[in-house]
């Protein structure tokens, strides 16, 4: 996983990017790589962090997609 942390080092902390705004960047532009540092990379906590911030902190179809991935990791109730 050397890709993955260097990607959050170069991009989030070099460049004083907050990791919500980077997600929404990449998520943007590069679905396939959000998708793969969402399922690699964040562990259950941080994606509870994400699903409580309020609803408009994130598009829908993003916030649906961390509630997917929430459910699959065997947690219950996010929509």
């Amino acid at each position: 996983m050397p890709i993955i942390s260097s990607l959050k080092s170069d991009f989030v902390f070099k460049k004083n990017l907050c990791w919500r705004e980077f997600l929404l960047a990449l998520h943007t532009v590069y679905n396939f790589y959000f998708l793969l540092i969402v399922d690699l990379y964040l562990d259950e906590k941080e994606l509870e962090c994400y699903m409580n911030m309020e609803k408009d902190a994130w598009p829908s179809g993003m916030r649906n997609f961390l509630a997917d991935r929430l459910s699959a990791r065997g947690k219950i109730g996010y929509v």
